[in-house]
């Protein structure tokens, strides 16, 4: 791309007029030299530039500039000072001045009371709220209390089942304690002693002579020294048809039997009593371990009838060889 002037001869023989190479000394009048000077500039300023594509050149495209839109400075508006205005001092009555005072107290006192009403609000929202959080943490302790006392009283009754299981088996099974009841009464047979447990009553009987066993049972349970009364014969005949029933039922029982003194052990205290059958099919025998150790036992006879007085405990089983044997315990005898 080139540019080039229009009228380029013209220009380059007007431009010797200018040069150093200008010989002035041709020319008288000096004005005349300014004025082409001067028309000279201003035409060079007015010169054209025309636009020449060489062929070797290939197109290219002329942007157009951007035209550069001037921002309006927008003047800064200069405000005026307001010219100060003295007004004249104005003269009030003391009646005037009064009600002035007065209203200014009235005002004074409006607003103290809407700053007060404020004030009230924020603090009976702020009571509100507390209130709300104290009975919420109120609450909470409350259901607290109902977990902790529903556990207490659930460890409590199982306490209390333990405790009368305890005294229920030690008493009925192996004769001993009450552990967890407490001695009401003490009677004067002898030394039986009642015992008041939770939900149970026990009872140890202890006379001089007649019952000395323990018995179990709810507090309706009676003092009861009276035996069963059976003949050897009868009990024999009972276990021979069901001898497992007829020790259920006489297990822990107070009883007395008439029967035969058959044997007298005094090494180790006891008797044996019982009936005889020749067929063998009756034949029962009752060991009796006796309660006292007064030497009494020596004046028995055997082969003559006795009456013992006990408590039933435990029973061997009949055998092929030998027959049902019935064991009584504290066993007094008279013969």
């Amino acid at each position: 791309m080139k540019y080039q002037r229009k009228n380029n001869k013209k220009i380059l023989e007007t431009n010797n007029l200018i040069t150093n190479e200008f010989d002035t000394s041709e020319y008288v009048d000096e004005e005349f030299l300014e004025d082409s000077k001067k028309r000279f500039l201003k035409r060079s300023k007015k010169q054209e530039y025309e636009y020449i594509i060489d062929e070797d050149d290939e197109e290219e495209v002329i942007e157009k500039p951007k035209k550069v839109e001037k921002k309006e400075i927008k003047k800064e508006e200069v405000k005026e000072t307001p010219k100060l205005t003295i007004e004249p001092i104005r003269t009030v009555t003391t009646e005037e001045y009064k009600d002035i005072t007065r209203k200014r107290q009235e005002e004074k006192e409006r607003q103290l009371k809407l700053e007060q009403e404020k004030y009230e609000k924020k603090n009976n929202k702020g009571k509100k709220k507390t209130k709300k959080r104290k009975k919420s943490k109120e609450k909470q302790p409350f259901k607290l209390n109902i977990k902790m006392l529903i556990n207490t009283i659930f460890l409590l009754i199982l306490i209390l089942i333990v405790i009368t299981v305890v005294d229920i088996i030690s008493v009925s099974k192996y004769e001993k304690g009450p552990y967890f009841a407490i001695n009401t009464e003490t009677l004067n047979d002898g030394g039986t002693k009642i015992y008041h447990g939770i939900g149970y009553k026990v009872i140890k009987y202890n006379q001089l002579q007649g019952r000395r066993d323990m018995e179990i049972g709810t507090w309706s349970l009676k003092y009861d020294i009276e035996p069963i009364t059976i003949e050897d014969i009868d009990l024999a005949i009972k276990l021979n048809e069901n001898e497992i029933k007829t020790y259920d039922n006489l297990y822990k029982k107070f009883v007395r039997i008439n029967s035969t003194l058959k044997k007298v052990d005094k090494k180790n205290n006891t008797i044996t009593i019982g009936y005889e059958d020749e067929e063998g099919k009756y034949t029962l025998n009752i060991l009796c371990k006796m309660a006292n150790h007064d030497g009494k036992i020596y004046d028995f006879e055997e082969g003559k009838e006795i009456t013992i007085i006990g408590t039933i405990y435990k029973m061997n089983a009949k055998t092929s060889t030998e027959p049902t044997l019935i064991k009584i315990k504290n066993c007094f005898a008279e013969q």
